[in-house]
C-alpha cells in the first residue's frame, strides 16, 4: 500500500517537471525560432559540416565559423537541456504512472515503455554535451 502512494506521488511530480521542462523547452525553441536566419544556415546539413570541421580541426570561412559558435552555443545552453530533460520526465511518468495503476500487482513489459523515451532523452544529453566539449576548440579556432 505504501508503495502505492509513493508511485502516485512519483508520478505526480514527474508530470509536474515535464510541465515546467517542456514550458522553457518551448520558450527557447521560440527563442531560436524567432533569430533571423544566417545564408549558411539555410543550407541543408550546413550544422553537422561545420560541427565536424572543428572536431577535425579543418580550416574554415568566418562565416562558417561564425555559424559553428552560434551552433555550440545553442546546443550547450543550459536551456537546450530542458528538452532531453522533458522527454525523460515523460517516461518517468509513464513507468510511476503505470506502477501506481499496478496497485502493487506485478508489472509487465507495457510498464517499461517509457524507458524507451528516457534512452533516447539520455543520447540527446549525450549528443548536447558532446557538442559543448568544442565550445574551447571553436574559440582557439577564431
Amino acid at each position: 500500500m505504501m508503495s502505492s502512494a509513493l508511485f502516485g506521488y512519483l508520478t505526480l511530480l514527474t508530470l509536474a517537471l515535464a510541465l515546467v521542462f517542456a514550458a522553457f523547452a518551448s520558450v527557447y525553441v521560440k527563442r531560436l525560432g524567432d533569430r533571423a536566419p544566417t545564408p549558411i544556415s539555410e543550407e541543408i546539413g550546413s550544422a553537422k559540416a561545420v560541427v565536424y570541421k572543428v572536431r577535425k580541426r579543418e580550416p574554415m570561412s568566418q562565416d562558417e565559423l561564425d555559424y559553428a559558435k552560434q551552433v555550440i552555443a545553442d546546443r550547450s545552453a543550459l536551456m537546450a537541456f530542458c528538452i532531453p530533460g522533458a522527454l525523460f520526465m515523460v517516461g518517468c511518468f509513464y513507468v510511476f504512472g503505470s506502477l501506481y495503476h499496478l496497485h502493487g500487482a506485478t508489472p509487465s513489459e507495457r510498464t517499461f515503455l517509457g524507458v524507451f523515451p528516457m534512452l533516447a532523452a539520455t543520447n540527446f544529453t549525450i549528443r548536447f554535451l558532446n557538442s559543448a566539449r568544442l565550445r574551447r576548440r571553436v574559440q582557439q579556432m577564431s
